[in-house]
C-alpha cells in the first residue's frame, strides 16, 4: 500500500501517511490514534500527550547509515521503569522495510523486525548474562544484556502498528559479536514474540539530517535548577539524558523529570573532593570530554569499607565514559558489548587478551554529585567481577534485570593532570593498582643483558690473555725423514713434569716451520704414579704458492687443549708425521719441517663462560624478584 490522505474520523483533521509500511499513525491535532484499513482510517482512542525528552530526531527527519537513508516516520515513548525512552519508528530507503531506531547511553541503537526458523525462548527462562543461540536461523551465539518490562506512554507520527497508551509489555535485550544487538519483544503475552535484530552504533556512525533546518532545536533551560533540599543549584550539563542528579552541598539524590527536581532520598555527602570540577572540558586518549559527575562507591571485605571515586564524562561523538580513581591510581572505562567477549574458564577475551578474575564484590553507592543517565537509587548495589589484564582490564556489573560490561585501560596521573588542566599535586600512588602495567619488564632485562654481554666478552678475552698460565715442559719434535707414518721411528719421549694444582686443563702449543707441509702429532699424556694415559692429537698444515697471485693459507701453529688432568708427575709420548703438498710457485723442498710443543698449565680467568653466563642471568633474575613483589602487591587488592 503506497501513501494515503484521508480526514481523521475523530476530529476531521487532515493525515497523511507517507511511508507505504506504515498501518497506524497518532492525529497531530486531536492525538487519538488511527488506524489504517483496506477502506478507511478507523480511531481507536486517545494517546496521551508526549513527554519532554529534547530528542534529536523528529518526524521527516533522516539518519544516514552505510549507504542507507533511514526516513523518520514518528516515534513511540515507552517506560522501562528508569525514565522515558524514546524510539523512532524508521523506513529504509534500500530495502523499503522499516525498523526502529534508538539512544540510550550516547549510543544509537538500530533494529529492523525479522522471522526465526523456530521459537524463541520464553521470556522465565531467560536471565541476565546467559548466553546461547537463543535466535533460531539467525547465526552467531547471543548474550542477554537486559531483561525487563516497558510500559506505553505515548506516541506521535506514523507507526507499523496501532499503538495504545498504558499497554504492558515484556522484553530481552541481546548482544552479539561485532556489534550486533537484538531485542525479543514478547508484547503482554497474547501473541508471538516479534525479534528485532540490528547494530549498535556510535553516534559518528550515524549521520542526522533535519527535514526542518530552521526547527529549534527542544532545549531544557536548567540554568536556575536548584536542590529543593537546601536550595543550592544543581546545573545539568546533558539534561535531554539526566535521568538522576546529586546535590554537591547536602548529598540529597535528586529524580529529574520535566525540568524539575525532586527529592528521592537524603545520601552521604561526598566525603572526598572532586579533583575534576563538574563541568571541566578535556581531550582525554583522544577524545572530547566534559566531567557530568563525581560519585563515590564502596564494598565492605572482613567488615571494611574500601571506597573509591568515579567519574562520569560525556563525548559528542562517542557517549558515555567512566574514569575512576582509586588510592591514586586512574581507570578510563568504556562501554563494551557482552557479545565481544569469549569465555574460558576463569578468564573472559577481548580484543585480543585475556583478561583473568581478579576480584569479586558487592558494590554500593554512597555519594553522588552531578548527573546521571540512569536512575540510581540510593544505597544501589551491584555484583561486579573484575578480570585484569594489565594495563588493560574487563570489569562486569550485575543486578538483577541488567548486565553491563566495561573495558578499562589504566593512565598514567599525569595524563588525567594534562588533558584537564589541574593545577596542584594529584593524589600521591597508594600500593598497586588493579591494571597497573608492571614497570618490571623482562625486556629491560634483555636489553641490560644485550649491553652487558660485549663487556663481559672484553673481558673474557682480557683476562684469557694476562692470566697465569705457567710452562711445565717443552721438547723439540724430531720428524721422521720421510713423509707419512714413519714405523721404525721411536716415540719422541718429553722429560718429566709435574703438574700441581688440578683438577686442571693443559693448553699444548705446537710451532712448526713447515712450508707446503702438513704435521700431526699423535700424543699420549702419561701419568707415572697410576699409569693412566690420556691421548689426544694436534696438526697443522700451512701452504703458499703462486697462481696470478701470491696466496697462502692455513698455519704454522697451533692449539689444543687437555682437560681434567689431576695433580702429579707426568710424561709426553710422542708419534710424529709430515706429508708434503708441493704447490705451483711455492717451496719445493723435500726438508722435514722442524717442531716444537710446549705445555702450559692453563688456569681459567676469572669471567669464564660460566661465569660470563651468570652474569648474563643476573638482569633477569633481579628482574623476576622485582615482578614477583610487584604481582604480590597488587594481589593484596584481590579479593579471591
Amino acid at each position: 500500500m503506497g501513501p494515503r490522505q484521508a480526514p481523521c474520523p475523530n476530529c476531521g483533521g487532515p493525515i497523511e501517511l507517507k511511508l507505504g509500511v506504515s498501518h497506524a499513525c497518532v492525529c497531530p491535532y486531536c492525538r487519538f490514534a488511527v488506524v489504517r484499513t483496506d477502506r478507511d482510517l478507523q480511531s481507536i482512542g486517545k494517546v496521551s500527550d508526549l513527554v519532554p525528552t529534547a530528542p534529536e530526531l523528529a518526524t521527516g527527519d533522516r539518519a544516514y547509515f552505510e549507504g542507507d537513508e533511514l526516513v523518520v516516520g514518528g516515534r513511540i515513548q515507552l517506560d522501562h521503569g528508569r525514565g522515558p525512552w524514546d524510539e523512532f519508528y524508521v523506513a529504509s530507503s534500500r530495502t523499503q522495510s522499516w525498523g526502529w531506531l534508538a539512544k540510550a547511553q550516547g549510543r544509537w541503537y538500530l533494529t529492523a523486525a525479522v522471522t526465526t526458523s523456530g521459537p524463541v525462548p520464553s521470556w522465565q527462562t531467560l536471565r541476565p548474562g546467559a548466553q546461547g543461540p537463543f535466535l533460531p536461523g539467525i547465526p552467531g551465539m547471543w548474550s542477554v544484556a537486559e531483561q525487563g518490562q516497558s510500559r506505553t506512554l505515548s506516541a506521535e507520527g506514523e507507526l507499523p502498528y496501532p499503538v495504545r497508551g498504558g499497554e504492558q509489555g515484556w522484553y530481552v535485550d541481546l548482544e552479539g559479536p561485532n556489534g550486533a544487538f537484538a531485542t525479543i519483544d514478547y508484547g503482554d503475552g497474547q501473541q508471538a514474540p516479534s525479534v528485532f535484530v540490528g547494530k549498535v552504533l556510535s553516534p559518528e556512525q550515524l549521520r542526522l539530517e533535519r527535514a526542518n533546518p530552521q526547527r529549534p532545536i527542544e532545549k531544557v533551560d536548567t540554568s536556575r535548577l536548584r536542590c529543593p533540599s537546601c536550595g543550592a543549584p544543581v546545573p545539568l550539563l546533558v539534561p535531554d539524558r539526566a535521568e538522576r542528579a546529586g546535590c554537591g552541598h547536602c548529598g540529597a539524590l535528586l529524580d529529574y523529570d520535566k525540568g524539575a527536581f525532586r527529592v528521592l532520598a537524603a545520601m552521604e555527602k561526598a566525603r572526598s573532593r572532586a579533583l575534576i570540577p563538574l563541568g571541566k572540558e578535556g581531550t582525554l586518549l583522544g577524545e572530547q570530554v566534559v566531567c557530568l559527575a563525581f560519585m563515590e562507591r564502596a564494598t565492605w571485605v572482613d567488615g571494611m569499607e574500601f571506597r573509591w571515586r568515579e567519574y562520569l564524562l560525556y563525548s559528542e561523538a562517542k557517549g558515555y565514559r567512566w574514569l575512576m580513581e582509586d588510592n591514586g591510581h586512574w581507570t578510563w572505562m568504556e562501554p563494551v558489548s557482552s557479545g565481544e567477549l569469549g569465555r574460558d574458564g576463569g578468564g573472559v577475551s577481548c580484543q585480543g587478551r585475556r583478561h583473568r578474575l581478579f576480584s569479586q564484590q558487592n558494590v554500593s553507592v554512597v555519594g553522588v554529585v552531578g548527573e546521571l543517565y540512569w536512575k540510581v537509587e540510593a544505597g544501589e548495589t551491584t555484583y561486579t567481577s573484575d578480570y585484569i589484564a594489565p594495563p588493560f582490564m574487563l570489569s562486569e556489573e550485575r543486578s538483577s534485570s541488567e548486565v553491563n560490561w566495561s573495558v578499562g585501560r589504566y593512565v598514567e596521573p599525569e595524563e588525567i593532570q594534562k588533558a584537564f588542566g589541574l593545577e596542584g599535586a594529584m593524589p600521591p600512588r597508594v600500593g598497586v593498582g588493579f591494571c597497573q602495567p608492571n614497570p618490571h619488564s623482562l625486556k629491560f632485562a634483555g636489553a641490560v643483558a644485550g649491553l652487558l654481554m660485549p663487556l663481559l666478552c672484553v673481558l673474557f678475552m682480557f683476562f684469557e690473555v694476562v692470566g697465569q698460565h705457567p710452562h711445565v715442559a717443552s721438547l723439540d719434535v724430531t720428524m721422521p725423514p720421510v713423509p707419512g707414518p714413519y714405523e721404525a721411528a721411536p716415540p719422541v719421549r718429553s722429560t718429566p713434569f709435574t703438574v700441581d694444582h688440578g683438577p686442571t686443563t693443559l693448553r699444548v702449543d705446537l710451532q712448526t716451520n713447515a712450508q707446503n707441509q702438513y704435521v700431526g702429532v699423535d700424543a699420549a699424556l702419561v701419568n707415572q704414579t697410576n699409569g693412566e694415559t690420556q691421548h689426544f692429537f694436534v696438526d697443522t698444515g700451512y701452504y703458499t704458492g703462486y697462481d696470478g697471485e701470491r696466496w697462502s693459507e692455513g698455519s704454522q701453529s697451533t692449539r689444543v687443549y687437555v682437560d681434567r688432568v689431576t695433580p702429579g708427575p707426568y710424561v709426553l709420548e710422542l708419534a710424529p708425521l709430515w706429508e708434503t703438498h708441493p704447490q705451483p710457485g711455492g717451496p719445493t723442498t723435500l726438508t722435514p719441517p722442524s717442531a716444537t710443543l710446549n705445555v702450559f698449565c692453563h688456569e681459567r680467568s676469572p669471567v669464564s663462560f660460566c661465569g660470563a653466563f651468570l652474569l648474563l642471568l643476573l638482569p633477569f633474575a633481579w628482574t623476576a624478584m622485582r615482578r614477583g613483589q610487584f604481582e604480590a602487591k597488587r594481589k593484596e587488592n584481590s579479593n579471591l
